[in-house]
Formats: C-alpha cells, structure tokens, sequence
C-alpha cells in the first residue's frame, strides 16, 4: 500500500473526505470515534486491527465509494507519518530505549525505504 504525495494539492475527495470527520479522534473500546460522536473505525471484533466505517453515513452522499477509500488513505497516510516521527525520535538515541540492536537495523532499513 502506498500513501498519496503530499506535494499535490488537494482534491476535492479529499476535502469532502477532510469534512466528515473532526478532530480530536479517540479510541475507545474498540472503537475509533471523531469529536462529534461519529464512529471512523472499528476492530470488528477479529483479527483485523481497524475497519474503516461510515458507509451508513457516508452512503449518501455523492461519491460515496471514493469517499470512504480517501479517509482509509487519510488514516494510513497520518499513520505513516506518526510512526515515522516516533520512529525517528527512537533511532535519534537507542541508548534510552528498550530496544534491541537488530530491531534498529532493521528499523533503518524501512526508513530508508519510505
């Protein structure tokens, strides 16, 4: 899976994708719930980690396909960069972590990837 440039400008997917959901986002039970109570995701009680949802919400309105693959891209996208930054924070200084020398090998052979 790829995440989308973000050097390009916004489409219009992406906005309307931006506006159906509010930050802060919240985790509960399970659950992935936006500012305004609406659920983003859930783990489907399986073996999945998250399941994007809205498609009752999001079914009518105009595009509702593209809509419901731009926020999962929206999420992996800010998934990406946050396990990036977190990342970068930890192989800055491996000495204050607990975490092993071939797990920093590895670790930097995926950022050099991405």
């Amino acid at each position: 899976m790829t995440t989308e440039d973000q050097s390009q400008p916004l489409d219009r997917i992406t906005i309307e994708a931006l506006r159906l959901y509010r930050p802060p986002f919240r985790c509960e039970h399970g659950y992935i719930w936006d500012a305004n109570n609406e659920m983003v995701a859930d783990d489907e009680g399986r073996d999945t980690v998250l399941r994007i949802r809205g498609w009752g919400r999001i079914g009518y309105q105009p595009n509702p396909e593209q809509l419901q693959d731009k926020v999962g891209k929206l999420i992996a996208r800010a998934m990406t960069e946050f396990w990036k930054r977190e990342w970068q924070r930890v192989l800055a200084d491996p000495s204050q972590w607990d975490i092993r020398h071939d797990d920093v090998d590895a670790l930097l052979k995926v950022m050099e990837q991405s």
